[in-house]
């Protein structure tokens, strides 16, 4: 995923770049995994339709798509890790019931105490 010559991979969400257009690194703090309805991998150099930015291959990320109906879709996000690291994620949205307007809130915590590199002793 580097913008090195061996690492030449476009990251598309619903069709648009990811990459950041001077480095070519991903932001992936950006996508929010709850989001995620389908991932397609292309491997090898097949610049064709993409240029030189697919040179190693392309990610193509589907997001879910909104409520086609009123109602609500909430989704919840916990993970924990070592050296008290947790992640958590929430999404709620909303479709209002004539139809005209979609509300949605996300919050994202992220915390880790680190990593202790020289021993107390």
């Amino acid at each position: 995923m580097a913008p090195s010559g061996a690492g030449r991979s476009l990251v598309l969400l619903d069709g648009v770049p990811l990459n950041d257009p001077f480095g070519g690194w991903i932001y992936w703090s950006r996508l929010s995994a709850e989001d995620v309805a389908f991932v397609d991998l292309s491997s090898g150099a097949r610049p064709g339709p993409f240029g030189n930015c697919a040179l190693a291959g392309t990610v193509d990320i589907t997001r879910e798509k909104p409520l086609a109906a009123p109602g609500v879709r909430h989704s919840v996000l916990l993970s924990v890790g070592e050296a008290g690291t947790t992640d958590a994620e929430v999404a709620v949205s909303m479709f209002d019931l004539r139809g005209l307007s979609w509300i949605e809130v996300r919050a994202k915590r992220f915390h880790s105490d680190g990593h202790p590199f020289v021993a107390e002793g």
